[in-house]
């Protein structure tokens, strides 16, 4: 099933690696970075954003968009098994 609790421990080890793994090259960059800014005084930018700035809210949004298409796959998984008909008539009744 969609929900099962192995696929979300399998779920959330993959994040957790993914998510260290982008730590690591954001600090690495991050450093070089710096380096750039110390030795020419430059700040390092991309479609001029400050790349730092941008690389925080890419990862934000990263995370946005997985959480929101895991959650329309739930959705989807949900409605495809037919058990949303016995709680839309369990509904139904209650009202």
């Amino acid at each position: 099933p969609m929900g099962s609790s192995k696929m979300r421990l399998s779920e959330s080890r993959r994040r957790t690696y993914l998510y260290n793994q982008l730590s690591i090259l954001e600090k690495q960059i991050t450093e070089h970075l710096k380096k750039i800014k110390k030795t020419f005084g430059d700040t390092v930018t991309y479609n001029g954003r400050n790349y730092v700035d941008k690389m925080q809210f890419d990862k934000l949004e990263m995370l946005h968009y997985l959480q929101e298409e895991r959650r329309l796959n739930y959705l989807h998984a949900y409605a495809s098994s037919g058990q949303h008909t016995k709680l839309d008539i369990t509904f139904n009744n209650v009202l």
